[in-house]
């Protein structure tokens, strides 16, 4: 019979149908999983990644703000004291800027009795000028210019000391850090010469930034995967409705 031929048929190809839909939505399943396992440290990467890049670009900006500081001839407030002393620990920098023309300045950091200290160096006809620039200044500066270069970043920009550093250095992160804020850190920078030993942080706050970003792309990915799977329900019952015969009418 034609009729039992072409259903036969139909089914047959439905089958097919139902075959080469369920198994490509199986390897999805299969690879998504994979996916969400590997979400976190695929997130943490990218944070890191994107981060670094910021705290490069906040570090020319903080040399550049040092920069504007030795400029001024002691008359910034960042500057903490000015004498034409300097002292013996300088005697390397002294030399190096011996080398400079008259009016250039040198940025220099030292490490007395357990404490770092910044100076800016520059001489003034036969006198050498030395001004110790105030580290909790620095410190304060970092979140400005953070705010200054990513006017709408949610991240909070910090100077942290050397892990070594004494109760002095320890004081200066409490005084800036924000009091009664939960915060993790996100990318780390160490600065090189006059902060040797220094690092410039980003935080997101939150005890794991990480992990709400992760959970927002997995809840997206489950919620994509139950509409997919609601389509394909939805097709093959409006198939398997066409598929029934008719039934033939009563005389």
């Amino acid at each position: 019979m034609p009729d039992t031929s072409e259903l036969i048929e139909f089914r047959r190809a439905f089958v097919w149908l139902l075959c080469g839909m369920l198994l490509p939505s199986v390897a999805l399943v299969a690879f998504g999983v994979v996916a969400v396992a590997n979400e976190r440290a695929a997130v943490e990467r990218r944070l890191a990644e994107d981060y670094t890049a910021r705290l490069e670009i906040l570090e020319r900006d903080l040399l550049a703000r040092l920069d504007k500081a030795a400029d001024s001839a002691g008359k910034d407030r960042l500057v903490q004291l000015v004498t034409d002393h300097p002292p013996a620990e300088l005697g390397d920098a002294l030399r190096r800027l011996q080398a400079l023309p008259e009016g250039a300045h040198l940025l220099a950091g030292t490490d007395a009795q357990g404490e770092h200290r910044v100076y800016a160096l520059w001489r003034e006809g036969l006198r050498t000028v030395a001004a110790q620039l105030d580290l909790a200044r620095i410190a304060a500066e970092v979140p400005a210019l953070a705010a200054a270069r990513f006017p709408r970043e949610r991240a909070g920009f910090r100077l942290l000391p050397p892990v070594a550093g004494l109760s002095a250095l320890r004081r200066i992160v409490a005084e800036v850090a924000p009091a009664g804020v939960t915060a993790t850190i996100i990318g780390r920078l160490p600065i090189g010469p006059p902060l040797d030993g220094y690092t410039l942080t980003a935080e997101l706050p939150g005890d794991d930034p990480a992990a709400a970003v992760a959970f927002r792309n997995r809840t997206l990915y489950i919620g994509l995967l139950v509409l997919l799977y609601i389509g394909i329900g939805l097709g093959f019952g409006l198939t398997i409705r066409e598929m029934r015969p008719p039934t033939a009418s009563r005389a």
